[in-house]
C-alpha cells in the first residue's frame, strides 16, 4: 500500500463502515503501524492520522512472534518456559493415568498452536519430548514435577 495520507485516511473510513455494518468495532489505540521502507517522519505522520502507534517487526500477535525472518531457536524459548512451567504445577493428587491424559491432551495443544503458522525446528520439538517424558517418568517414581531450571533451548 502507498504510504500516503488519503489512502491512510481511506482505509481509516473503511475500517469505520465495516465497523458500522458488523458492529466489531477497531480499537485503533491498541493497533500499531508497521511501516516499510518510510521514513521516521513520515511514519509517524501517518500513525497520527490513523490515530495508533508507530511499530517495528518483529512483534507478538495472538502469542506468536511475527517477522520478516525466519525464527531462531531462542524465540521459542517463550513456548517452551511454557511448557516447563505449566508441567511442574500439575497436581501431584492426580492418577498416573490423569496425568498421562493431561499431558497428551492439554501440552500437545500449545505446540501444535505454534505449528499451525510457524515450523517448530527439531530441537525445540525435542526439548518438549524431553520435559514431557521427564515429568512422566518422574512421577511414576514418587517425584512430582520437574527441576531443570531455565528451559535449555
Amino acid at each position: 500500500m502507498l504510504a500516503s495520507g488519503t489512502t491512510l485516511f481511506n482505509l481509516k473510513g473503511l475500517l469505520r463502515s465495516f465497523s458500522d455494518s458488523s458492529g466489531l468495532h477497531v480499537n485503533f489505540s491498541k493497533s500499531f503501524l508497521v511501516p516499510d521502507n518510510v521514513s521516521e517522519e513520515k511514519s509517524s505522520h501517518l500513525a497520527q492520522t490513523f490515530g495508533c502507534d508507530v511499530g517495528s517487526m518483529p512483534f507478538t500477535y495472538l502469542g506468536l512472534l511475527l517477522g520478516t525472518t525466519k525464527p531462531s531457536i531462542l524465540d521459542f524459548s517463550p513456548l517452551v518456559t511454557k511448557i516447563e512451567r505449566r508441567l511442574s504445577g500439575i497436581s501431584r493428587f492426580l492418577s498416573y493415568q490423569g496425568r498421562l491424559i493431561l499431558v497428551n491432551s492439554v501440552f500437545s495443544a500449545l505446540p501444535t498452536f505454534y505449528m499451525c503458522c510457524l515450523q517448530l525446528p527439531p530441537t525445540v520439538i525435542n526439548q518438549i519430548d524431553i520435559y514431557i517424558y521427564i515429568y512422566i517418568k518422574s512421577t511414576v517414581c514418587g517425584v512430582v514435577g520437574i527441576s531443570t531450571g531455565k528451559a535449555a533451548v
